[in-house]
């Protein structure tokens, strides 16, 4: 079984191994990570897409409209996934940066907001989490 976060081209699919059906009943459990930015198996996905897909799958009033254009651009890496059914608690945490390619680590958790202004945010993460 799968987890898809986003749709169409930049989807992140989380594979999912937990026991199920779970030893008591309601009680599913399931953490995909954490993953460091620099592990090339970091799934990768448009930030776009993904305040789209958090927005609707959360019941979120967030459009990719309300971040700065800069931002737009970003990509983001999924750093942590969490789901815990009997509690009724998700929790995503992603790092945001860019797409490297051709180059290591392939992903760049960096973002300046503004070209040639000397001001870069390293490490900037998000966490949303719903319970």
């Amino acid at each position: 079984m799968d987890l898809v976060i986003g749709s169409g081209k930049s989807a992140i699919t989380v594979p999912v191994s937990t026991a199920i059906p779970p030893t008591k009943s309601g009680d599913f459990k399931f953490q995909y990570g954490p993953i460091e930015v620099t592990d090339p198996d970091l799934q990768t996905i448009d930030i776009v897409d993904f305040i789209s897909w958090a927005a609707t799958s959360f019941g979120i009033s967030l459009s990719p409209g309300d971040f700065p254009t800069s931002l737009q651009a970003l990509t983001i890496g999924l750093v942590l996934f969490k789901l815990d059914m009997s509690t009724g608690t998700v929790e995503v945490e992603v790092a945001v940066g860019s797409k490297q390619t051709g180059k290591q680590p392939p992903f760049l958790d960096s973002w300046q907001p503004i070209t040639g202004f000397p001001i870069v945010f390293q490490s900037l993460r998000f966490d949303v989490a719903r319970s």
